[in-house]
């Protein structure tokens, strides 16, 4: 972070879930020092064994933290804490309801947008994205495409206009791939016509996007269609709001 002040965050796997916590550590100094590690927030919620955690801090220097809870081995919602200054204490601000008794080996994540900081993660099968107010730190209601088949790994990012690529997998599991799905969303959060997916992830892979100065967004994930393998760039282009459409290409090849 800016100002001198670096935030360490990270989870403790020793003990059952339901013992588990994120703890943080502070530096003033730009990272040679640290404080003690104290957890983030007092409340015990647990911590999900295999789902990661995700932290971030905004260009005004808000941080943020995205991870499972495992409060009781039941209750395993995706948290959003967040300390709203340098060097605040961590609030508890939203989490999404999950009953579940296993770990569902998840990820989640947190990018800055124009309108604020967007987190994406995962329910019961499904996939979410919001946008966290900048001025309240609350969360509104999230946003999800139409239902479909089981979906995990998503990754939210907005362009200079407003618009959000929503980015997922689908078919993936342990050790087992699948295909990256997107989806764009206009600045209301309407689904646009502007849809996709690309085969041939392999097992382990996720996919991760970037906004470009003009508006359009670029995928990047490493496909394995047939040998060799190969890394693979897709181009979400759009003209006007009701048109849009995507190309593939290959940008590496082993």
């Amino acid at each position: 972070m800016s100002h001198g002040l670096v935030e360490l965050s990270f989870k403790v796997h020793r003990g059952l879930e339901t013992e588990r916590a994120v703890f943080v550590s502070r530096s003033d100094d730009d990272g040679k020092a640290f404080q003690r590690e104290k957890r983030a927030v007092a409340r015990r919620t647990g911590a999900c064994d295999c789902r990661g955690m995700r932290a971030f801090a905004d260009s005004q220097g808000v941080v943020y933290i995205l991870y499972r809870t495992a409060t009781e081995n039941t209750e395993r919602g995706e948290t959003l804490l967040v300390s709203p200054r340098l060097g605040a204490d961590f609030e508890v601000v939203y989490s999404h309801p999950w009953n579940a008794t296993t770990c569902p080996m998840s990820s989640a994540t947190l990018t800055e947008g124009k309108a604020g900081t967007l987190a994406a993660w995962e329910t019961a099968g499904q996939v979410y994205f919001a946008t966290i107010d900048p001025k309240t730190m609350q969360v509104p209601m999230p946003v999800a495409p139409l239902a479909g088949p089981k979906r995990k790994h998503p990754m939210a990012v907005a362009n200079g206009k407003g618009e959000t690529l929503f980015v997922w997998t689908e078919g993936t599991g342990w050790n087992k791939g699948g295909s990256v799905v997107w989806q764009l969303f206009n600045e209301m959060g309407t689904a646009m016509p502007a849809t996709g997916r690309g085969d041939g992830l392999p097992g382990w892979g996720l996919a991760t996007g970037f906004a470009k100065p003009d508006g359009d967004f670029v995928i990047m994930y490493r496909a394995s269609l047939e040998p060799p393998a190969m890394r693979c760039a897709l181009k979400v282009t759009r003209a006007g709001l009701q048109r849009a459409f995507t190309g593939l290409r290959r940008v590496h090849q082993e």
